[in-house]
């Protein structure tokens, strides 16, 4: 019991190998007077600071099948500033990121995606432009393998700067960027370059585009990166001469990685630059003085004009202790500044491999982009879909991932996302997506932690009722003799302070054909009885449900088959003052362009598949399937709200995932376009 809690708490279902959990905590003292542009991140950089910093970070690779993997890393701070100042005050913390932790990876990896050579990763991952950025931001990437020298690229990352859902008077400001080229391996030397572009709408105002080439030649010791934008020139050379290490860069004035990481990683103690207008020098060595490595170091800094930015000199002393590192990292620059590190420093392998056999692990992975224009009709959306009833554009990529751990008698289930109702992460890359950041800020909840006693459950669990709403509450739960019993609570969501706490009793029967249930739920503002039959007709169902006081709903759905033809259509009536009190709606994807509420509808959906055959027996592996839908949304009094029509184009690249093509059109033109791709072993 003790090593299936110690797995789900490290979230290692089916690891490769055992979880790398790296540590750092240090006491610090800094200096530096100096007037300077620093790396986006580093502004509290400059007077004078104290105290501690801890950084840890915990990372592990999930195997899906041969060829496929999962990898989650999740460090303190931000992927940028991995810190979290302990022991200190606000005013006189080094870093002022304000977040405790963060998802530094989450992405999936598939070797032979689609075809044999192509390599497919999609989520969080490492995106590299030599000497422009360099970090880790929400994207895609596709390398095609031609031959063992030669291979081709393309990276696509995502990003917004605070909005998605964008009302009349807001336009599009989002930033993406783009890189593609060529992998060349000739003997010793790795030879990569291409084109990129970083591009911002600037909302309202004209957008701007930095464009460019960039190149990178690695030869054993000897590695280059050099990168024009805009015409404007960068490099960063790195050498080693006789246990000398040289290290060079120049970049012109306007220069910029646009807040996404600059290109120079650990150059100093004391000076931390913006890799623009700037040029540096850097000489180093490393050692030996047993038990004892040194590495002691000089910098020299200036602006492309040849102005002086500033000098240092230090180094790092590192002593072995316990499995790790006891350093001492200490400078001294220009106009007195100075600044020192002293800490320990350890990575070790987390030994979980092994699972007991009655631990049972699910894992689940997605990843979606969706662009619509909605149909300009105010309806009451489902909770946690705000603002989506009449806003103009609706454009973001996101993720979910969820993770399952099972046992005999216990039950552990965390998601990504604020809440069960939205529980994915938005793509969002501009300066760690800092708004979103604020106003979301929880990137993982826990939707079910529970004991069980035969059929008894005591903690978080989950609530389905046909037709009516599918949530996860907190309380208890048992069935004796057919009769399904629950007595739960729900805790308010932020987006609706107004909605109370709330209790949920019932019960539930099941019988061949035919079922019941009854639920009570009340908060200080509202209360009623609902009660629900639910006859199983063939491969159908028909639900009646009618709640005291505030009326009635019915929901049908019908199944047929014609061949190769499969027909589903479905018909959902809620009357106007029928609710559901905030709990998770049954229906939580029911529609594209529009996400109604269980309230005040009348929603018709009809949907025929059908399998697609190719004579290529590559294809035929693939899987493809295409269907046909059309749903039109009334209000309960008839008065048409909005109707779309689309089709959805899918195949299976592999046994465990699924790729998706959606489109759709619908009423005052809106319009919707989504690619999805799932995952689940």
């Amino acid at each position: 019991m003790r090593r299936a809690l110690l797995a789900a708490l490290l979230l290692l279902p089916t690891p490769v190998a055992g979880a790398e959990l790296n540590l750092d905590v240090s006491v610090f003292k800094l200096k530096d007077t100096r007037n300077y542009r620093r790396q986006v991140g580093y502004e509290r950089w400059r007077g004078e600071h104290s105290g501690v910093l801890l950084l840890w970070q915990l990372s592990q690779k999930f195997k899906v099948k041969r060829g496929a993997w999962l990898k989650l890393t999740i460090t303190s701070g931000t992927a940028k500033v991995p810190y979290v100042t302990l022991f200190t005050s606000p005013e006189d913390s080094l870093f002022g990121t304000g977040k405790q932790f963060t998802v530094k990876e989450l992405y999936f990896h598939k070797d032979n995606f689609i075809f044999n050579g192509l390599i497919g990763s999609f989520g969080k991952q490492h995106f590299e432009v030599p000497a422009v950025y360099n970090d880790y931001l929400w994207g895609g990437r596709f390398i095609y393998r031609y031959s063992k020298r030669l291979s081709l690229f393309w990276n696509q990352v995502a990003g917004y700067e605070g909005r998605y859902l964008l009302t009349e008077n807001k336009k599009e400001d989002d930033v993406d960027l783009f890189a593609a080229g060529i992998n060349y391996r000739w003997r010793k030397a790795l030879i990569s370059f291409g084109v990129y572009r970083i591009s911002d709408a600037l909302g309202p105002q004209p957008g701007i585009a930095y464009n460019g080439l960039f190149l990178k030649a690695d030869y054993g010791q000897a590695e280059l990166q050099a990168a024009t934008q805009n015409g404007k020139k960068a490099f960063i050379a790195d050498g080693r001469l006789k246990g000398i290490k040289v290290k060079l860069g120049y970049a012109q004035k306007g220069f910029t990685s646009y807040g996404y990481r600059e290109a120079v990683f650990n150059l100093g103690t004391v000076f931390k630059p913006d890799f623009a207008n700037l040029k540096f020098a850097k000489l180093s060595t490393s050692l030996n003085l047993y038990p004892f490595t040194v590495k002691p170091y000089v910098l020299s800094l200036k602006e492309v004009s040849g102005k002086k930015v500033g000098d240092e000199a230090g180094a790092e002393i590192d002593y072995p202790l316990a499995g790790g590192w006891l350093y001492l990292k200490a400078g001294a620059g220009s106009s007195g500044s100075y600044g020192y590190f002293f800490g320990y420093k350890r990575g070790l392998k987390v030994p979980v491999n092994s699972l007991p056999q009655e631990v049972k692990v699910k894992n689940s992975f997605s990843l979606t982009g969706e662009y619509t224009d909605l149909p300009h009709h105010y309806y009451r959306p489902q909770l946690g879909y705000e603002g989506w009833e009449r806003a103009l554009h609706v454009g973001y990529w996101h993720t979910t991932y969820r993770l399952t751990v099972k046992g005999e008698n216990w039950k552990a289930q965390v998601a990504t996302g604020p809440s069960s109702k939205v529980d994915y992460l938005v793509w969002g890359n501009t300066h760690d997506n800092y708004i979103h950041r604020v106003k979301e800020g929880k990137e993982w909840h826990l939707e079910e932690l529970f004991l069980s006693k035969e059929r008894l459950k005591l903690g978080m669990q989950r609530l389905s009722l046909p037709s009516y709403v599918d949530d996860y509450l907190t309380g208890m739960s048992g069935e004796y003799r057919g009769v399904y019993g629950f007595l739960l609570y729900t805790s308010p969501y932020g987006s609706r302070p107004q909605i109370e706490s709330e209790a949920v009793a019932g019960v539930k029967r099941k019988f061949s054909n035919l079922g019941f249930y009854a639920v009570f739920q009340g908060n200080g503002f509202k209360r009623a009885v609902t009660a629900a039959a639910t006859l199983k007709l063939g491969k159908g169902r028909v639900t009646l449900l009618k709640q005291s006081g505030r009326g009635w709903g019915l929901a049908a759905t019908a199944k047929a088959r014609y061949g190769e033809v499969k027909g589903r259509a479905k018909l959902l009536i809620y009357s106007d003052r029928f609710t559901t009190f905030g709990v998770k709606e049954f229906y939580r994807d029911l529609a594209y362009t529009f996400r109604p509420t269980l309230s005040d509808m009348r929603f018709f959906s009809l949907e025929a598949a059908k399998p697609l055959h190719f004579g290529s027996k590559k294809l035929s592996r693939l899987k493809p399937r295409f269907a046909l839908f059309y749903h039109r949304l009334n209000r309960f009094s008839g008065k048409f709200v909005a109707q779309e029509a689309g089709f959805r184009l899918s195949v299976k690249p592999g046994r465990f995932c699924r790729l998706s093509l959606v489109g759709a059109v619908g009423s005052n033109s809106s319009y919707y376009e989504a690619l999805n791709f799932s995952v689940n072993w």
